[in-house]
């Protein structure tokens, strides 16, 4: 009231800022740290302080300052940007300048002079917190460290005349270190994350270095260490991650005696997941980083329950396994996830399709070096049917269908149609789980139904060309009913279409017929598709086709050899393979010169790169 002569005194204003500051946070949207500010204003603009004494005015005025500041600071939060901590640190300017006017004019009051300096350290504190949560506030949280590590220095030289300090809380070392760990993993430039990373790891070992030599008090806090894990994963520097947790594991740990600091398996994995996050950079170094970190856990977790590998660090194992390209990865890939399943025996959860899907995957794709491997990808999937902790989906069947393409026919167990056969049960067996459940995860994709249809190319079947074509027919039909993506069709069924029909060679002419007009009505449906135009392997198939099914001799040969090589070149899909194919067709060899633009007699030496550039233009 402005009619009253009655004035408020300092102690109800800064109750109230007190009650403001307290209220703060980042979820109130500004509110209380701007109401503050706007009764510290208030405060400033008031004139009439005649019946308060001049150094209670000083006191409570300071402690002004230090509220709105402290309410500021509490409103960061874990903000993108710096802008509450901004504007705390404009309120430590004040205290700063306060602190430098008592030094020098209230020598004789060191009243004054402690209560202005208590204010301005806490006031460090409460801002250098506030950095290590905003983005890019990493080289303001450094100048304020080094404000408040002056206070100290002051303190304790003999020849300082400054009042003492109290000595640099644990919190504001961890606080620094929170601030550039931050900075390095908001920031998008690769240098300028190592650089912010390099800052927090020299804080990081300086502040473990002073603890154990007992320079400063308190333990220090999981955080920092973690947070500068995460930096150098964030910046891609796995070995320098590895060093933080050796760091965390003997420098602290060990030779500080600080239990509370004891790694747990969280932090282990955030160093492992450091050295496999980029597949292309997985080499064997990473494979023997991944075991030594792994093996120090597993002889250590007796005494260190902590730190006990879970899935999550097999995880990792098996991924550097996987993408280390050692010769032994399937059989640790094997023993690794013995050890996951005792781990789900245990506690039951940890275990995924994932793992046995990695695994499968890995053998259908070194199946050359393994001529059995389709039998032990078998043998995962009877084994994920007996599991009680994860079920096949989509993927496995699919794996499973895929390495059943690639058996060798010396090892067809004395069946040839044993491949087919298998791949279209489990195709199948698919089918089946995904009209029952209606289960996404079981739902026959793409490659499913294409795998499946490969499968069917080496077999003897004299029906494999009509079998391809009814799955293809049952693929689109499934797509155009569902409209899944999972489903829309690839080239590549229509291309095992064709190389079904093309094996029929050795059927009668009846059969042979009805797998021509098989693949010729896929040839022509696949060039009138509205997405999907022919690949070179299309060409390839198709020609192959022409040259088992057709009489050398007839008319239709001939034209769909000359139409359909003209097609070919005109879509820039001639390859190597489908050169070859020409040189060695039932064509005469006028016809094959005619084609290929050359004389007759020298058919045969023709070599791609002889060839116009334009007819294999669009070769991937």
């Amino acid at each position: 009231d402005n009619s009253s002569n009655e004035v408020v005194s300092m102690d109800i204003y800064n109750m109230v800022l007190e009650a403001y500051a307290n209220c703060a946070n980042a979820r109130s949207n500004f509110r209380y740290a701007e109401r503050a500010e706007c009764l510290y204003q208030r405060i400033t603009n008031t004139n009439d302080s005649s019946n308060m004494e001049a150094d209670d005015v000083d006191d409570e005025s300071v402690s002004s300052i230090f509220q709105v500041l402290r309410a500021w600071a509490w409103q960061q939060g874990n903000r993108d940007n710096s802008k509450c901590a901004d504007k705390a640190n404009g309120y430590l300017r004040l205290l700063q300048r306060r602190h430098k006017h008592n030094n020098i004019n209230n020598n004789n009051n060191r009243k004054h002079a402690e209560t202005t300096l208590s204010f301005y350290a806490q006031g460090c504190d409460a801002v250098l917190e506030a950095y290590s949560k905003a983005i890019g506030g990493a080289t303001s949280a450094d100048t304020i460290y080094k404000e408040r590590l002056k206070l100290t220095s002051a303190a304790n030289d003999d020849n300082s005349d400054d009042i003492t300090s109290p000595t640099v809380p644990m919190e504001d070392y961890t606080n620094i270190i929170l601030a550039w760990a931050k900075d390095s993993t908001s920031n998008g430039i690769s240098d300028n994350r190592v650089e912010s990373a390099e800052k927090a790891m020299d804080y990081l070992e300086m502040m473990s270095e002073m603890f154990v030599n007992g320079i400063i008090t308190g333990d220090p806090e999981h955080i920092a260490y973690n947070s500068v894990i995460a930096a150098w994963n964030k910046a891609n520097q796995p070995h320098r991650a590895e060093q933080v947790l050796w760091l965390m594991e003997t420098k602290v740990r060990k030779e500080g005696a600080v239990q509370s600091l004891e790694p747990d398996v969280a932090t282990y994995n955030s160093v492992l997941d450091a050295f496999v996050k980029d597949n292309s950079k997985i080499t064997t170094d990473t494979l023997t980083a991944v075991k030594r970190i792994i093996q120090y856990m597993e002889d250590n977790h007796s005494e260190q329950p902590k730190i006990r590998p879970d899935s999550y660090t097999y995880n990792v194992l098996l991924k550097a396994w996987n993408f280390s390209g050692n010769l032994k990865s399937i059989d640790e890939m094997m023993l690794i996830l013995d050890k996951m399943e005792q781990i789900v025996i245990e506690s039951d959860k940890g275990i995924s399709n994932k793992n046995f899907n990695v695994i499968m995957n890995t053998y259908a794709k070194k199946q050359q070096n393994d001529p059995l491997a389709y039998q032990k990808v078998l043998q995962l999937l009877d084994r994920m049917k007996a599991s009680r902790f994860v079920e096949p989906d989509s993927i496995t069947y699919s794996t499973a269908i895929e390495c059943l393409t690639k058996i060798n026919s010396l090892h067809y167990q004395g069946d040839p149609n044993f491949a087919a056969d298998k791949a279209l049960e489990l195709l199948s067996d698919l089918k089946s789980m995904y009209q029952t459940t209606k289960k996404d995860s079981v739902m026959p994709n793409s490659r499913t139904f294409a795998m499946a249809i490969s499968a069917l190319t080496r077999s003897k079947k004299k029906d494999k060309a009509q079998l391809a074509r009814s799955l293809l027919d049952e693929l689109i039909e499934f797509y155009d009913l569902t409209k899944d993506i999972k489903l829309r069709p690839t080239v590549h069924p229509y291309n095992y279409v064709l190389s079904c029909a093309s094996k029929s060679f050795d059927a009668d002419n009846d059969i042979k017929m009805e797998a021509f007009k098989i693949a010729a009505k896929t040839y022509q449906e696949l060039r009138e598709h509205k997405v999907l135009k022919p690949d070179s392997f299309t060409y390839n198939y198709w020609f192959q086709t022409c040259d088992t099914l057709l009489q050398p001799t007839s008319d239709l040969y001939d034209k769909f050899m000359r139409l359909s090589f003209k097609q070919c070149i005109k879509e820039g899909l001639l390859s190597k393979q489908v050169l070859y194919k020409i040189q060695r067709c039932n064509l005469t060899w006028k016809q094959k010169g005619d084609l290929l633009e050359c004389d007759p007699q020298n058919v045969r030496d023709v070599v791609h790169d002889d060839l116009p550039p334009s007819w294999s233009r669009n070769i991937r």
